[in-house]
């Protein structure tokens, strides 16, 4: 038995249960001084009654909504067996929900603190709260789309997958943005509101991780496309243990007068990043080794 480990995983989990506990406490603390304000108020006379309340109101609805998100992001890694540090959809909304409830708080806060009513400001400047929401339109459909992305079963962290043009692993999922790793290892931010709206696929929920290359070929070159399709499959010998037996296939997507545009279908078994640029790396290489000039010697 590893003992060291053991140690670790016992303090880890005193660190966790003392950090619920203390929650709880500054919960405890915050909802008696927001009942006896007044009386801090007499204890600190330089400091506007209402200033205190505001405060002291902002701390305990941001307490409460963190230990809400942690108790229900700890029961549910319990439920699915997840661990500590990992997390998918669900924990992702859970941690987006909570930030949308402390910026609602600061929101209702800044309000309170100038002794401002919620519907008296939005009434009483309405021409502002109109151009206030035109600007924000983009922000509000960002924030929305990624509310409901993160709850569905669509997308998410580390599926390969397809936004628009854009093609990669995803690697972060925000309120207002998903990353993705492209096949050149760039990272490319698409907001939510376009990944909602725009064909999404995703091809770690297929059956097999599918993928495509496409290239161009000069109708100058001589070889045909039995001729290409054998070459290719017999340089990724070395990869039939990820490709499903049967998935490769070539086939002519369009052609003009001076090229032809082909593409190269096959389907892993694994899901790897890495593995798919050496595959397209390999069978782009194929192709320019074994192509030469019609008529050339």
């Amino acid at each position: 038995m590893d003992w060291e480990y053991v140690i670790l995983s016992h303090q880890r989990r005193v660190m966790k249960s003392m950090s619920r506990l203390l929650k709880m406490v500054s919960i405890a603390v915050f909802v008696i001084l927001y009942a006896y304000q007044h009386v801090m108020a007499g204890l600190v006379p330089w400091i506007p009654s209402h200033l205190i309340g505001g405060i002291v109101g902002f701390l305990l609805v941001a307490s409460v909504a963190e230990f809400i998100r942690d108790s229900l992001t700890f029961f549910y890694k319990r439920r699915k067996g997840l661990l500590h540090a990992s997390s998918d959809n669900i924990t992702i909304a859970l941690q987006n929900l909570y930030y949308l409830v402390l910026g609602g708080a600061f929101f209702y806060f800044v309000l309170y603190v100038f002794k401002l009513r919620p519907r008296e400001f939005f009434t009483g400047i309405s021409v502002i709260s109109a151009a206030i929401a035109i600007l924000l339109k983009d922000y509000i459909s960002n924030i929305l789309s990624g509310v409901v992305l993160s709850f569905s079963d669509k997308i998410k962290i580390s599926d390969y997958v397809q936004i628009g043009k854009h093609k990669g692993e995803v690697m972060d999922f925000t309120l207002s943005s998903i990353t993705l790793r492209n096949d050149d290892d760039e990272l490319v931010h698409i907001p939510t509101n376009i990944a909602y709206s725009n064909e999404l696929i995703n091809y770690t929920s297929l059956d097999g991780d599918k993928h495509t290359i496409t290239f161009e070929h000069s109708n100058k070159m001589k070889i045909p496309l039995q001729k290409m399709e054998e070459l290719i499959h017999q340089q990724l010998n070395v990869f039939d243990q990820y490709i499903q037996p049967g998935s490769m296939q070539l086939y002519v997507e369009t052609t003009n007068a001076e090229s032809t545009t082909f593409k190269y279908h096959y389907i892993l078994n694994v899901h790897d990043i890495q593995l798919v640029r050496n595959i397209k790396a390999t069978v782009l290489k194929t192709v320019y080794d074994h192509t030469r000039i019609a008529g050339a010697v």
